[in-house]
């Protein structure tokens, strides 16, 4: 079961899926204003380091929240 990343085309905001087998990107929505115009990203590998840090824990990891 991968976890995918999208950003909204309305607000900007960047948030992750779990998607299971069957699941559609078209019945995705965005958590922060609703809206359906979302785009998967292009993710990095999801490893550890020693701080504990998860996925895309280097540059752009602070435009997630």
């Amino acid at each position: 079961m991968p976890i995918y990343e999208y950003e909204c085309s309305q607000c900007g905001h960047c948030f992750e899926r779990l998607m299971f087998a069957g699941d559609q990107d078209r019945d995705l929505q965005c958590p922060a204003c609703g809206a359906q115009q979302i785009r998967k990203l292009v993710s990095c590998a999801g490893t550890l380091s020693g701080n504990g840090a998860g996925l895309c824990s280097g540059a752009g990891a602070s435009r997630f929240s």
